[in-house]
């Protein structure tokens, strides 16, 4: 995989890690950052006719491998700049998928985690931030909790859909099972979409 925190920039100037000469694309019109396996950081740098992810007009903007991204009239194809995006068929013996499914019941679990751990992060910075007003000695710490990181917990929780998507699939058809808790999954015990026997 290619390095994460790696700022590419994207323009038609030669001095733009990716160079795309077309007339719609500023000289330095946005940058991308790999920030997990399967999430990136979007940034227009102020070009003259934007950046779209998914038709939508964007300044900044946690995508994924499926966003359509749209610099000025251009489509932007993330595998072109991250090669090893390209999918490639998972080779799993038909035996193994029901040890493969097994491995969902932690992926859940650890998402379910995790929500939680943002979400319950934000509310405490929000707590802090209140407790600084009546306080002033807490004012720097609850200014540093709610600076911590360069996400949002918006972003975060994004961040975390987007991975939890790609990892809580099908082994066989690859399809996401969505925010089904693996207990129902494994009760059903074969794939809604291929029905394949998983359990």
């Amino acid at each position: 995989m290619e390095k994460l925190n790696k700022k590419i920039t994207i323009g038609r100037s030669s001095n733009n890690v990716v160079q795309i000469k077309n007339t719609t694309i500023s000289g330095n019109h946005c940058e991308i950052e790999r920030i997990s396996a399967n999430n990136f950081l979007i940034l227009d740098l102020n070009s003259t006719n934007g950046t779209k992810v998914n038709d939508r007009k964007i300044k900044r903007k946690i995508i994924s491998v499926e966003d359509k991204i749209q610099l000025g009239s251009y489509q932007l194809q993330l595998d072109k700049i991250y090669p090893s995006l390209i999918k490639k068929e998972k080779e799993i013996a038909e035996t193994d998928y029901a040890k493969e499914f097994s491995k969902l019941e932690k992926v859940w679990e650890t998402y379910q985690k995790d929500k939680l751990t943002i979400v319950s992060k934000d509310q405490g910075k929000k707590t802090m931030l209140r407790a600084g007003l009546a306080a002033i000695p807490l004012v720097g710490m609850a200014i540093g909790t709610a600076l911590a990181g360069s996400f949002n917990p918006h972003e975060r929780l994004q961040i975390l859909k987007n991975e939890f998507m790609i990892a809580y699939i099908c082994p066989k058809c690859l399809n996401f099972f969505g925010e089904l808790p693996f207990a129902l999954l494994k009760k059903q015990g074969k794939c809604r979409f291929c029905k394949t026997q998983l359990s």
